[in-house]
């Protein structure tokens, strides 16, 4: 008899293999087809499935891209994309629409409302493009300037310009970036109308498109299984005056 027992080996063997085995997780039984069989039968399960590879959607011709995979509605692929985020993981929709950031936690948002100087932006993108988002809408991070009614979309989109707003979440993402902690995706908007005041502007088009942004915001968290956090922004009245808010202004909606 040995000192010691070996940290795996066979029990029982028979002329076609062995059949009891042991290793440091337990006993490995070898069942025959036929006990396969009656087990699933029991179970009402088939009694063998074959997997089926998901079809991979057609991705973006020439970018430096590799290692697709399906997950559900989604691509999931690595990438080296213009911008400070470098090689990492990114996703695509299986439908189409923009290349997004692979991100954990929630979806961040920064949403403004204001006269028609809250509007102003400067050319984009961001330095950090894949995660400063806007909704799917091609009206992009300055809203509808009170002109008719924003659209409802779940889809998220890069950003043309570069509002107060956006700035301050690619600042956001890039000071987390230097300091090598994770990157969300923020979503950002500023809805804007002709209101002379507080009272106007609370009651017009601009808040009631702020509100259709808020829909879109929750559809897009919904859309990828995240919770929606607003941060603490600020209101612009008609004078372009800057007024920031409480604590008690941050909103945290639950998408689902």
């Amino acid at each position: 008899m040995p000192d010691t027992i070996p940290p795996e080996g066979v029990i029982i063997r028979a002329d076609n293999g062995d059949v009891i085995r042991y290793d440091a997780t337990g006993l490995v039984l070898r069942l025959s087809d036929r006990v396969i069989a009656d087990i699933a039968a029991r179970l009402q399960l088939p009694a063998s499935v074959e997997a089926s590879a998901e079809t991979l959607p057609d991705l973006p011709e020439d970018i430096d891209l590799w290692a697709p995979q399906r997950h559900g509605d989604w691509v999931h692929f690595q990438a080296n994309l213009p911008g400070a985020e470098s090689a990492r993981g990114y996703i695509r929709h299986i439908d189409g629409g923009a290349i997004l950031a692979e991100a954990r936690g929630p979806l961040l948002a920064i949403l403004g409302i204001g006269g028609a100087r809250t509007a102003l932006a400067s050319p984009g993108p961001a330095r950090f493009p894949w995660h400063v988002l806007g909704p799917a809408d091609d009206i992009g991070a300055v809203g509808m300037g009170g002109e008719g009614e924003a659209p409802l979309t779940a889809a998220l989109a890069l950003l043309r310009e570069l509002t107060v707003e956006a700035l301050v979440a690619d600042t956001l993402i890039t000071r987390r970036a230097e300091a090598r902690l994770s990157l969300p995706r923020m979503f950002v908007r500023v809805e804007t109308d002709s209101a002379a005041d507080a009272g106007a502007l609370a009651t017009g088009a601009a808040a009631g498109n702020l509100d259709l942004a808020l829909q879109n915001l929750v559809a897009a968290a919904r859309r990828r299984k995240r919770v929606v956090l607003c941060l603490p922004c600020h209101k612009a009245l008609h004078a372009g005056q800057l007024k920031p808010l409480d604590s008690g202004d941050m909103q945290a909606r639950r998408a689902g």
